[in-house]
């Protein structure tokens, strides 16, 4: 399997959750 670079994975998970935050907003 790939091992992920748990800076990338930091900064994916951040990525996603800047996103939700958006995502929330739009819904208001």
């Amino acid at each position: 399997g790939t091992q992920f670079d748990p800076e990338i994975a930091k900064y994916l998970i951040q990525m996603i959750d800047e996103d939700e935050k958006y995502l929330l907003r739009q819904r208001d």
